[in-house]
């Protein structure tokens, strides 16, 4: 409050507690409204016109920290009865006696409503890590080097490798390894026929038996063969040499020594002889009985001197072995049936038809090394074959299988393709080794169309 307004009230306030106290309150009243309109205004400069404190942050309407209303709805009001009544107003103090305030004041309550500013709760969003990465694989173009250039490589430029004979470069090391594949087809089947023919020999060099039919007539045995003719005439010879002997058992009882003996005697007079005439009534021929037996034998398919006993062999009969399981199986593994005793259907190769496999797979072998030898990325100095190394021999031998036709025709072709001059035979895109990633050769030295 200004100073000449402070004066001029206390001027009034006597006065009118000496005159008219009804007026006293209406002075008051117009005094108290000034009082409210002064504070409003500042309060409107500070909220509005006065930049310069809002900027600052000292006004407290326009920072819209607090906000307060008394039961009168004036803050300037609010703010002027805090003054006296903390004992800075010493005329306002002596006004409220005379007028009874302070007993009013002990004994009215001032209410005030606080707006408080809804407190701003912030939420720090955790930062999320970047996601990682995939691992590069040893197929990434990166890790491949210059066998990007053969992985990548147009199947005109293959082919036109392969019928010039060019195995400079990605594409080149690649036609050699179609060449290789092309001529290896079928080769380790040779080899393994062969290694099967070897096991079945093997086997049977183990048993009785040399050959599959042997060792099936083994499996099955013989059944009891019986010949009534043979049987029939076996004891009609074994009857004429039974009468042979009783004649000279007969004889050697007697003074004579042979049947002609005793019959020049009994013709000459002497007396005979039972037992020998009976034994000589009886005899049978053995040489003709035997006679008999052989040709019984040979009408019967039983020849030479072992008929006989091949005959009483097969009469007698031969029980069938139990299978050998190496010899089955070895059997089954060239088309033969064990179990409906049939012949294998294979046909054993050649020595020179297995020599020729071996080496073709050879040169298979020869053709996936020099790739390795030539991957400008493979740090790998071990003999054997890296997991990294067989996918890329698995990705090459891939991508040559989509292309099979074509390469069994160009390299059954004897007429060479027409190079690029400039090119010289090697590759139009050569990969430097100190490229990550080679790109594939979209410019080819050949055409084939």
């Amino acid at each position: 409050m200004n100073k000449p307004l402070k004066v001029s009230l206390t001027a009034v306030l006597l006065w009118s507690v000496a005159v008219v106290p009804a007026t006293t309150i209406t002075f008051m009243a117009t005094a108290d409204a000034a009082h409210a309109k002064s504070d409003n205004a500042g309060g409107k400069g500070n909220g509005g016109g006065n930049s310069g404190k809002s900027n600052s942050g000292k006004s407290a309407n326009a920072g819209g920290k607090t906000s307060a209303t008394t039961s009168s709805g004036s803050v300037a009001k609010g703010k002027s009865d805090t003054a006296r009544s903390n004992g800075s107003d010493p005329v306002g103090k002596m006004v409220d006696r005379l007028l009874g305030r302070d007993k009013a004041k002990m004994v009215r309550t001032k209410t005030t409503t606080r707006k408080v500013a809804a407190k701003r709760s912030t939420v720090v969003a955790k930062s999320q890590k970047p996601a990682s990465r995939p691992e590069k694989g040893p197929m990434h173009p990166s890790n491949l080097g210059n066998m990007n250039g053969a992985l990548n490589a147009n199947v005109n430029a293959v082919l036109a490798h392969i019928k010039n004979g060019n195995t400079n470069g990605p594409v080149g090391h690649l036609a050699a390894l179609a060449v290789a594949n092309v001529n290896a087809e079928g080769a380790q089947e040779i080899i393994d026929l062969k290694e099967d023919f070897v096991d079945l020999q093997e086997a049977l060099d183990g048993t009785p038996y040399e050959t599959v039919a042997e060792y099936y007539e083994a499996l099955d045995g013989v059944e009891p063969i019986v010949i009534e003719d043979i049987d029939n005439k076996i004891a009609a010879l074994d009857d004429a040499v039974a009468s042979q002997d009783a004649l000279d058992a007969a004889l050697a009882d007697s003074p004579y020594a042979t049947e002609e003996d005793y019959l020049d005697a009994v013709a000459g007079g002497a007396d005979p002889i039972p037992a020998v005439d009976s034994a000589i009534s009886n005899l049978m021929d053995p040489v003709v009985a035997q006679d008999e037996l052989d040709m019984a034998l040979s009408d019967n398919g039983y020849e030479g001197d072992t008929a006989l006993a091949d005959y009483e062999v097969d009469r007698e009969g031969v029980e069938g072995i139990e299978e050998i399981a190496e010899v089955s199986d070895a059997i089954g593994a060239l088309g033969g049936d064990v179990e409906a005793r049939t012949d294998i259907t294979e046909e054993e190769p050649s020595d020179e038809a297995v020599a020729g496999a071996e080496d073709d797979i050879a040169a298979q072998t020869d053709a996936e090394i020099a790739i390795l030898d030539y991957w400008n990325k493979n740090e790998d100095a071990d003999p054997e074959i890296t997991e990294e190394e067989q996918a890329l021999l698995d990705k090459l031998n891939e991508r040559l299988a989509a292309e099979e036709e074509a390469i069994k025709a160009a390299v059954g072709t004897d007429e060479p393709d027409v190079m690029d001059e400039e090119s010289d035979g090697e590759d139009v895109a050569q990969c430097d080794d100190g490229d990550e990633s080679c790109a594939p050769e979209d410019e080819i030295a050949a055409v084939v169309e």
